[in-house]
C-alpha cells in the first residue's frame, strides 16, 4: 500500500532532551484521550523493562541478538547505544503511525533527530520538534528517584552525564518548542503546531 499521500497531511511530534526531562510523560500527555488522531510510536530497546513498564506499550523489548538484525537489515530509522543498552526507532512503527491522516509521537535521542529529518523529508511529513527539559536540580530530583526502578549503575551513569547533556542538546539543535516542567503548556502549543 502506498501511503505517501496519507503521510503528506501528517505530523511527527519529535520530543526529545535529557534524561528525566519528562519526554515520556509529555508525550503520554499528548496522546492521552487523542487516539484517534495521535498514535504513540514505540521505541525498540534491549534493556530490561522497569517496574510498570509493558513490553509493546512503553518500549518494545527485545534480545541485543534481535537488535543486531534489525541494524542489518537497516529496519531502523536511527538506534543508539547508551549505558550498554540499544535503543531505536523501527521504520514500520513511524510509517505506521503516521498512516491514515495520523500523528505520530516519539521519544528520541537527540542524535536521532537527524535521522527522522532524513525520513520526514523523504516521506513529506513534517516534523514537531519539542525539547523537554526542566531545571538541572530538579532533573536530578527525579533520577534520584529513578533509583528505586533501574540499577544503581543506571543511574550512576546517567547522572555522570545529566548536566552536559542538558546543555548541549538545548543548544545544538532547532527546536520549534522547549517544554520546561509545564506539560499543559506544551501539550497545548504542539497541538496547536499540528492543527
Amino acid at each position: 500500500m502506498n501511503t505517501e499521500s496519507t503521510e503528506q497531511q501528517s505530523r511527527l511530534i519529535v520530543i526529545t532532551g535529557p534524561t528525566c526531562g519528562g519526554k515520556t510523560t509529555l508525550k503520554r500527555a499528548l496522546v492521552k484521550g487523542r487516539e484517534a488522531s495521535l498514535t504513540a510510536v514505540i521505541t525498540t530497546t534491549t534493556r530490561e523493562p522497569r517496574a510498570g513498564e509493558v513490553d509493546g506499550t512503553d518500549y518494545r523489548f527485545v534480545q541485543t541478538s534481535e537488535f543486531k538484525q534489525l541494524i542489518a537489515t537497516k529496519a531502523l530509522l536511527e538506534w543508539v547505544c547508551v549505558d550498554g543498552y540499544f535503543y531505536g526507532v523501527e521504520q514500520e512503527s513511524v510509517s505506521k503511525a503516521c498512516a491514515a491522516g495520523k500523528h505520530g509521537v516519539i521519544v528520541v535521542n537527540p542524535a536521532g533527530m537527524e535521522a527522522l529529518e532524513a525520513w520526514s523529508v523523504k516521506q513529506g511529513v513534517r516534523l514537531v520538534r519539542i525539547f523537554a527539559s526542566a531545571p538541572i536540580d530538579v532533573l536530578r530530583t527525579r533520577l534520584a528517584k529513578r533509583r528505586a526502578i533501574a540499577s544503581d549503575e543506571e543511574v550512576m551513569l546517567r547522572e555522570q552525564r545529566l548536566a552536559a547533556e542538558a546543555d548541549a542538546w538545548a543548544t545544538t539543535m532547532a527546536y520549534d518548542l522547549y517544554a520546561g516542567e509545564n506539560h499543559s503548556e506544551a501539550v497545548e502549543q504542539a497541538l496547536r503546531q499540528i492543527a
